[in-house]
């Protein structure tokens, strides 16, 4: 099923609508892939309800709270040019007030500065061409961020 941008931005402002349920099964893979400990019936509680049910740790809640922030960003950003300030913008928004974002804002910003915030532009142009995506753009762009990686490390 596609959804066109216009679409997704009617949808968003909908409450219970689909836009829910996918911003709900899209961020519980997305967060899950990232180690989060949070259940589809978890995400829903704090979507809905502004309730944390379980136990977590107060960085998953935080980074959790802050991807359903994330994800509507990034539906109202839908559109625009997609460049490294804008992936900047969405690694802050996912990040602030987490334990990265408290302890490690120097370093952070100078690693940014440094180091990703110039090397990222060739990861921003592959990603661009990914319009379709096909096993070997992904891999062109899995390739790219290994290298980028590689040289921060």
């Amino acid at each position: 099923m596609k959804i066109s941008i216009k679409a997704m931005k009617k949808l968003s402002k909908i409450s219970n609508s689909l836009y829910d349920a996918i911003k709900i099964e899209y961020l519980y893979h997305s967060n899950k892939l990232e180690g989060s400990t949070f259940s589809k019936e978890n995400l829903i509680d704090l979507l809905e309800q502004r309730q944390v049910v379980g136990e977590h740790f107060i960085d998953d809640v935080i980074e959790t709270k802050n991807s359903l922030e994330l994800f509507d960003k990034v539906i109202d950003t839908l559109g625009e040019p997609f460049d490294k300030y804008l992936l900047w913008d969405w690694h802050r928004t996912l990040k602030k007030r987490s334990i990265d974002d408290e302890y490690n804002k120097e370093y952070r910003l100078a690693l940014y500065q440094a180091q990703t915030f110039d090397n990222i532009e060739p990861l921003v142009e592959v990603f661009k061409k990914c319009q379709t995506r096909t096993d070997e753009k992904l891999n062109d762009f899995k390739s790219l961020l290994g290298q980028i990686n590689s040289e921060m490390e």
